[in-house]
């Protein structure tokens, strides 16, 4: 009864009609000056954006167009003193009211019409190398020291990439005329999009590119489902294969493909949890780049299945993920933890397989010396990968290869039994042809495996590969160093390999360090040492008859006769020991020599390491031991380079250069 007789009384003074009238006043002033206050925020933003930025931002007008739809006339974005970046002649984008109100950038519909993105890529001239930047403002800027803050605002980051992403995907498109343009001094590209509209039912639409006067179309057509927050884009070359511009240009990749289908959902989307299922498919992809092969790599069809998490803690590709290669599949696992201790964990098992797979899903234009090869049995194959990055010694590595029946039935383009008969090896210097040598006694310098001093051998082996006669081509405890080393330096400087390692570049392989030719490396190791296709004895006969030892000098014999003019029967333990040392960097022996012919001062130490680890094997006794000179006289045609001293580097070069490319080997027990 109160209630009712106190609204009675409320309607009786009016209340009511007054707060009607002057919500109704409001919303009539805010409609009169809506484009003022949209002018009046514009020009907030982009004087923000100029100050962090150095970016110009100008409309010839804007504000509403309808109750929920912004619009800019003329919209250009310019870096200072520079080319203009984007112009748009007509652009409106339609909100929710609630978007609307909270200034939400979560688009429902978007008109562009006549829109142009130019990109300058000269350094001196560019336009766009403020994205990469480190601005004033920035948050790293102000606090350069904030660990926990700053793994915040790189996740707030991805948060607001991803969420920015799936929004204005999920809007309605009408496009007339986009243009993307890319010019440098020796290169130009332009992708445009005559017509491009978007529903509720997907896109369809057709890309054309000109690069440097070559044209050609991509289809393209997809859907983003905004129920599902998941978005799908499928790409289909038209006539020709040409490669997608600028890849190549400015990072030394081609790629091309007949198809490409992706699909990305959003499972969780939140700002400290991030959940992504991405799937992609290709046929017919085409690829080069020369850190992953010195030819096309071809191919048939591959895909992957990837979840993954993003959060402060770690980013996470899940054990669920797969990988395909022409229809060889195997699991995928990688983590890397960012929270406490910065660590990498990587897996790959590929379950049990017909090993006729294996090479049967090589690509095409690759692993030529396995082309061909037939095989019986199976393989299961598993990787355990580990390290804390701020501890690289702590490196944990597991590789675990089981076969059942595994045999070689039939070699293909390359015999490797071929290896236990006379042959001739071509050696070519940077693609030139040096020299044929045959591995047999027509070589006058061909020397058998008896006719080599064992202290050549045994010196060679300690510095090369320790475990060369007990492991199957492969020595996980000198990789694990090497990575680590790697670690430590932050760039590549050892790389662990074996003696049959470098016996199988050396006869099958180029030089070129690239992943697909350390790859087949890997593989042709495996089928030599797990079929024990050749003997130890005979697998270093070979190497020590071809490899390079000095200037155009090549096998031990030359070698020996070069710098000390006698048989490799006949050499000392200090001779041995330098010869060993050569092998890392043969065309820079001068390295390791002073003004006046001596060896230098740091040889003493590398002299004393490997023989006092022959020592340890029972190689030499303790009289040879004690009995080592930690120097050599050249009495060989290599005496003769020592008298240019104007070559001569510096002693700490001269340091550098040896010891970062010895064999990691030489540091195990």
């Amino acid at each position: 009864m109160n209630l009712d007789s106190n609204i009675v009384r409320i309607r009786e003074r009016g209340f009511f009609r007054y707060f009607l009238y002057t919500f109704v006043i409001l919303i009539i002033i805010f409609f009169l000056i809506r484009n003022s206050i949209v002018q009046f925020i514009f020009d907030i933003k982009c004087a923000s954006i100029k100050n962090r930025y150095g970016l110009l931002i100008n409309a010839d007008k804007v504000g509403f167009s309808g109750i929920r739809t912004l619009y800019a006339d003329n919209l250009t974005v310019k870096p200072i003193d520079r080319d203009t970046l984007l112009c748009i002649t007509r652009a409106e984008v339609r909100f929710d009211f609630t978007d609307l109100f909270f200034l939400k950038a979560n688009p429902l519909e978007i008109w562009l019409n006549n829109s142009r993105i130019t990109l300058v890529g000269d350094k001196v001239r560019s336009n766009y190398s403020f994205i990469f930047d480190k601005h004033k403002n920035s948050f790293q800027a102000q606090n350069p020291s904030n660990d926990e803050n700053s793994i915040m605002n790189h996740q707030n980051t991805i948060y607001r990439f991803v969420k920015a992403i799936f929004g204005l995907t999920t809007a309605k498109y009408h496009v007339n005329q986009f243009l993307f343009s890319y010019t440098d001094s020796a290169y130009t590209t332009q992708i445009s999009i005559p017509r491009f509209e978007s529903s509720t039912k997907g896109f369809e639409t057709k890309i054309e590119v000109n690069e440097n006067g070559d044209r050609y179309f991509i289809n393209l057509n997809g859907l983003a489902d905004k129920s599902k927050s998941n978005l799908t884009l499928n790409a289909i070359m038209i006539g020709d294969k040409k490669p997608l511009p600028l890849l190549s240009h400015k990072l030394g990749l081609k790629v091309m493909f007949d198809s490409l289908n992706l699909r990305v959902t959003a499972k969780e989307l939140h700002r400290n949890d991030i959940e992504l299922s991405l799937i992609a498919s290709v046929k017919s992809l085409n690829l080069f780049s020369a850190r992953l092969s010195d030819q096309n790599v071809k191919v048939q069809q591959g895909g992957f299945k990837f979840d993954i998490t993003i959060n402060p803690d770690y980013y996470l590709i899940d054990s669920s993920s797969t990988v395909d290669l022409n229809g060889l599949k195997a699991n995928l696992f990688l983590k890397y933890s960012i929270s406490d201790e910065r660590a990498l964990t990587f897996k790959i098992n590929t379950g049990a397989f017909q090993s006729q797979q294996l090479f049967d899903a090589l690509p095409e234009g690759l692993f030529s010396n396995l082309k061909g090869i037939k095989t019986n049995g199976s393989i299961d194959f598993g990787l355990d990968f580990n390290v804390k990055l701020d501890k690289p010694d702590s490196i944990y590595l597991n590789p675990i290869l089981t076969t059942k029946g595994f045999s070689i039935a039939r070699y293909g383009s390359r015999n490797f039994n071929a290896l236990n008969d006379t042959f001739s090896h071509d050696i070519y210097d940077e693609g030139e042809f040096i020299e044929s040598i045959h591995l047999g006694y027509k070589n006058k310098d061909f020397r058998a495996f008896n006719q080599i001093s064992p202290l050549i051998i045994d010196a060679i082996v300690t510095s090369e590969d320790g475990g060369f006669f007990n492991n199957n081509g492969f020595d996980i405890e000198a990789f694990k160093y090497a990575v680590s080393e790697n670690l430590k330096q932050n760039r590549f400087v050892r790389g662990g390999s074996t003696i049959t390692m470098q016996l199988v570049k050396n006869l099958y392989l180029n030089k070129n360090k690239n992943l697909f030719r350390k790859a087949e490396e890997y593989l042709i190791v495996w089928l030599i040492g797990s079929q024990g296709i050749v003997a130890k004895e005979r697998m270093l006969e070979i190497y020590l008859n071809i490899i390079e030892w000095g200037p155009n000098v090549y096998g031990v014999n030359e070698a020996c006769h070069y710098y000390f003019d006698k048989d490799p029967k006949i050499v000392t333990l200090d001779e041995a020991i330098f010869l060993a040392s050569v092998i890392p960097r043969p065309k820079k022996f001068k390295y390791l020599f002073e003004k006046d012919g001596n060896l230098k001062s740091f040889m003493e130490t590398d002299f004393n390491f490997v023989a006092d680890k022959m020592l340890q094997r029972g190689m030499i006794s303790e009289e040879q031991f004690n009995s080592l000179v930690y120097n050599v006289k050249l009495t060989g045609p290599a005496k003769e380079m020592l008298i240019d001293t104007s070559l001569f580097p510096l002693d700490s070069i001269s340091i550098d250069e040896i010891r970062l490319n010895r064999d990691t080997t030489l540091l195990l027990p």
